[in-house]
């Protein structure tokens, strides 16, 4: 077989807990940006695969400081750790417990040619996957050296989170495949966020059901177990799976009366492992539904930030937790009520200062004062001066972020005309009918608007 072809040994298919392990390195490349492409005959690092983020962690000689495991991705059968130099975490020096001294079987010979290499003539610093690549010497915290023995810890909280998310997500989906017939065809779990995709639509009173079940499930502390069936089983089974997969490394994830699953990540062995199973929220996408779900750890924080913001705003409205939604209704209509006597108070001062304003035969303008802002003021202050028998009737409000919103109109139809020049003179978008034209103005002031219909003429 040749070094490029060989496998590397998946140590989380065995064992989804271990934590820490040692490797022997077949090769480094060192890149452009300094980062260091690593393979190892063996490892517990799950790559970006499954709709699931890598994991992360440590990796080391012994005696020499770590280097960060950053990014980890899988190529024809090989995981390929893409490492960095970062601050040393503590782990320098430690030997790894568990797999001590290991070699992955099917590995000796290609490590062993990789000691016979390095000492031969010609070979120093050869490295597999490209045999005409060569690593430069190495050096402390840099280049590891073929066929060397390196100690590897992840970041093994993150990894847990993710096992938690992703045996929810089976449970999750698993029900609404044999409850609906609906299928998951589109999954993300990242490091804040998990997303799963249905192609059939789900209402709420549904999910808040599957919510519930699924959460029974987790009590219930199922196991949750991974197979390689043989071709010859694997007539005899059923499973969800989102693509075609090579029979024959199908990898199938079972809770037992829940859901069959083909899937390759690491899982929790029990489903009371997942603790808490919350669905955040969903939406219709495409001609399915979207779910935000989260487990464990992410849910109870959840349930946490919740919580205290309810309790918050139940203390601030002085309610009981329970009389909070009434609370906020009653409030609600009070807040409607004063802004709708705040609006005919703000409607009949604008009357009065309208009747004010100076007889013009050509046009009339006005700024509505702090307080006056609101939208609707705008067209109703408008359709007033129109009465007043100006050619041009302009109402200008100050927004806030600079600029005027404006409502224009004519009783003789040239609100149009008067906005097109307003846009050779001004910074101007709007549009309307040559009654009445609305839109924003910026970069001027009041002063040079009035000047501008002042002289207006047409």
């Amino acid at each position: 077989m040749k070094e490029e072809t060989i496998p590397t040994k998946k140590l989380y298919d065995e064992d989804a807990y271990c934590r820490e392990f040692r490797a022997r390195v077949l090769s480094c490349k060192r890149l452009s940006d300094g980062s260091q492409n690593l393979i190892l005959d063996q490892s517990a690092f799950f790559p970006d695969a499954g709709g699931q983020s890598c994991d992360t962690g440590w990796v080391w000689q012994e005696g020499a400081s770590p280097l960060r495991v950053s990014q980890v991705r899988l190529q024809d059968g090989i995981l390929i750790h893409t490492v960095v130099e970062q601050a040393d975490p503590g782990y320098a020096g430690e030997a790894a417990p568990g797999h001590e001294g290991e070699v992955a079987p099917g590995h000796e010979e290609h490590v062993a040619s990789w000691h016979e290499k390095q000492a031969a003539p010609g070979h120093e610093g050869q490295v597999a996957l490209g045999s005409e690549e060569q690593v430069a010497p190495r050096h402390e915290g840099q280049v590891f050296q073929a066929g060397t023995e390196v100690f590897a810890k992840l970041d093994f909280e993150v990894r847990y989170d993710k096992m938690q998310q992703h045996t929810g997500e089976h449970i999750f989906s698993g029900l609404v495949n044999r409850r609906y017939g609906y299928h998951n065809v589109g999954f993300h779990l990242g490091d804040d966020e998990v997303t799963m995709d249905f192609d059939g639509r789900l209402e709420e009173e549904q999910i808040r059901e599957l919510e519930e079940v699924a959460n029974r499930i987790i009590r219930q502390n199922l196991p949750v177990t991974a197979s390689f069936p043989s071709a010859e089983e694997q007539k005899q089974l059923t499973w969800r799976s989102k693509k075609e997969i090579d029979s024959e490394s199908l990898r199938l994830v079972t809770i037992p009366g829940v859901d069959v699953c083909a899937c390759c990540a690491p899982h929790v062995k029990r489903t009371g492992e997942v603790n808490l199973l919350k669905v955040e929220s969903f939406q219709n996408y495409k001609k399915g539904t979207r779910v935000f779900l989260c487990c464990g750890e992410r849910a109870y924080h959840l349930f946490q930030k919740e919580h205290g913001m309810v309790r918050a705003l139940a203390q601030e409205c002085t309610t009981s937790y329970e009389n909070l939604p009434d609370r906020f209704h009653q409030m609600q209509q009070e807040i409607w009520q004063w802004k709708l006597r705040a609006s005919k108070q703000m409607e009949e001062l604008l009357s009065y200062r309208i009747q004010e304003l100076p007889e013009r035969g050509e046009s009339l303008v006005l700024f509505l004062k702090e307080g006056e802002e609101e939208g609707s003021l705008l067209r109703k202050a408008a359709n007033q001066l129109m009465q007043r028998g100006a050619v041009l009737c302009a109402v200008f409000s100050r927004k806030a972020e600079g600029g005027f919103s404006f409502v224009i109109g004519s009783p003789q139809n040239r609100a149009n005309e008067c906005l097109q020049k307003m846009k050779e003179a001004f910074a101007v978008r709007g549009g309307g009918s040559p009654e009445m034209v609305q839109g924003s103005v910026q970069e001027t002031t009041a002063q040079e608007l009035e000047a501008f219909f002042s002289g207006f003429r047409g």
